[in-house]
């Protein structure tokens, strides 16, 4: 009995450790020291070398019969899995469960994990699988999707970290809305899922103030959301970096692997990395595009009457 105690009260210590960084106030220092961990991104093809048929992902796009088995299929095993919060499985609907079947071409084992790690990631942050639209960190035109693809048919979703203003809400609550953009993204269409998500990250506007008012838990849960969740991120580009952020992010790259840092694009000044793969009509004016306020603003508006 006493040796359980002890156990019990050394549990509680680390977790009363972890949840004190996780409230510690960012910095360049501390930052690189806690996240180092969460820094080995290795995308889920990747680490697992899957080989598909191109002619077997076809046939099975073609047969809503042979879909919906695979739904079903998946189902069985997330119901029969103790470690699946109950409350998760009541709210996974067949679109989560297509898209990540199609995120991971159709294999039913690897669909399942990626759920489960969504699921489970939701769960722990009191996230519904399913985001619904805050209007007034919306309002702040932090993140938005564009309205059409890049040249290879990928939707794109803007993150501009300038913008984030308290007084509209938490950190937390900026990054729900960040997960809201992606599922509009991938609820888009099949050829989303299929084809993958650019991510446009705007660092302009952003210094060591905007840094200190985030914390480790935020940075923490700020790289899980796009970790688990079920989507293929093609490319990340890095528009505005000063020399600061520039230099942090390639310290942090370098503890990832080849594959991801392949993906990192730092845009120069003329936006001319971003005009190679959009048209100007699918740009938005802050990046040399055509897009204004009058669609950010229609854009704001659709998000918050369209149902998830």
């Amino acid at each position: 009995m006493g040796k359980a105690i002890q156990e019990e009260l050394n549990l509680s210590k680390v977790q009363v450790n972890e949840l004190s960084e996780d409230n510690e106030k960012l910095s360049i220092s501390n930052m690189y020291r806690s996240l180092k961990g969460f820094c080995s991104f290795e995308t889920f093809k990747e680490s697992r070398k899957v080989k598909v048929s191109e002619t077997e992902v076809s046939n099975i796009e073609k047969s809503e019969k042979r879909k919906a088995a695979l739904v079903a299929e998946v189902k069985t095993c997330l119901d029969a899995d103790k470690d699946v919060d109950r409350s998760s499985l009541h709210e996974m609907k067949d679109s989560i469960i297509i898209i990540a079947l199609r995120v991971r071409h159709w294999h039913v084992d690897h669909a399942v994990q990626t759920l489960k790690g969504f699921a489970k990631f939701r769960h722990s942050q009191e996230w519904s699988l399913i985001t619904r639209s805050n209007p007034s960190v919306l309002s702040t035109n932090m993140q938005y999707v564009l309205p059409y693809t890049d040249i290879q048919g990928r939707k794109a979703v803007v993150v501009r970290y300038g913008a984030l203003n308290l007084k509209y809400g938490t950190v937390k609550d900026y990054q729900q809305m960040t997960q809201f953009c992606l599922e509009r993204a991938m609820e888009s269409s099949p050829e989303a899922q299929r084809n993958g998500v650019v991510m446009l990250l705007d660092f302009s506007g952003c210094g060591f103030s905007m840094l200190k008012q985030g914390t480790i838990g935020d940075a923490k849960r700020g790289l899980n959301m796009f970790r688990f969740f079920p989507f293929k991120c093609k490319m990340c580009y890095m528009i505005n970096t000063n020399r600061l952020i520039r230099a942090t992010i390639k310290s942090l790259s370098m503890l990832s692997t080849a594959a991801v840092r392949k993906k990192v694009v730092y845009v120069s000044s003329d936006y001319r990395e971003l005009h190679d793969v959009f048209s100007p009509n699918g740009l938005t004016n802050d990046y040399g595009g055509k897009l204004g306020e009058e669609w950010k603003s229609s854009w704001f508006k659709q998000s918050n009457t369209k149902p998830v």
